[in-house]
């Protein structure tokens, strides 16, 4: 899946794309959870059309704690259905467990440098745009996302075969040091007193129910239904609290 920036997909970006690849806009030129459904439909979707969940087998899917992973059940839902485990890597792990960030990532780099100092010296003050953006990604693609380095991307990982002296204590030690220091934060956070966080919990939310409150109080009293209006006064006061 290629992810451009824009509001809408144009014809024109799909020229000399490879066949059975996707291209969508968002706003911020990264995933969202609506590209990242998309993507996962297609892919379960091919795997379907390629017979490869044809032997009942449990598959994997390895992925980041991106919020468009995670906060996206729509998603997981698709591949829970297909047979397909999903493991998130570990928080500050990445860039030593991703596989695609040890030799395909780098090497696709290397390739996409190479072929645009030649896209530039062909093409004399033209900027790459979406419209010509795989005359380039095309040639860099395949010179770096070959099958051999990917292989070699889950090998240094050790992830498959699986090797667990490649990753050393070291590396596992920063992951921990976050963990701890968030945790830290977490219990630094709560009040040290229950009155303070009733009073968070009131300003928290007092605000988007005191239209509501002062709406509802008004209507009482219009209708001169004192002994009512007194009756809530309590309950529209202490209700942020009881919403804490």
């Amino acid at each position: 899946m290629i992810i451009h920036k824009g509001k809408n997909v144009q014809p024109s970006w799909f020229t000399d794309s490879p066949a059975e690849c996707m291209v969508e806009a968002t706003e911020s030129g990264y995933i969202n959870k609506e590209t990242f459904t998309k993507y996962i439909d297609n892919f379960v979707d091919w795997l379907i059309e390629t017979g490869k969940l044809d032997n009942n087998q449990t598959h994997l899917v390895l992925m980041d704690g991106h919020t468009a992973h995670t906060n996206n059940w729509s998603a997981i839902q698709s591949l829970i259905a297909a047979n397909i485990q999903v493991i998130l890597i570990p928080a500050h792990t990445s860039h030593f467990l991703q596989p695609l960030d040890k030799n395909p990532f780098s090497s696709f780099k290397f390739w996409w440098n190479i072929c645009m100092e030649e896209f530039n010296r062909r093409n004399a003050g033209k900027a790459l745009n979406n419209e010509n953006f795989f005359s380039v990604f095309n040639l860099a693609w395949n010179k770096g996302m070959t099958p051999h380095n990917i292989r070699v991307g889950f090998k240094r990982t050790g992830i498959f075969p699986l090797d667990r002296s490649m990753i050393s204590d070291d590396m596992v030690e920063v992951h921990r040091a976050f963990c701890e220091l968030n945790c830290e934060r977490g219990v630094a956070k709560m009040p040290p007193f229950p009155c303070i966080w009733v009073a968070f919990g009131c300003v928290r939310v007092a605000f988007g129910y005191s239209l509501f409150a002062c709406d509802l109080l008004m209507r009482f009293l219009l209708q001169e239904n004192t002994i009512i209006s007194i009756i809530l006064m309590p309950f529209l006061v202490f209700q942020p609290l009881m919403w804490w």
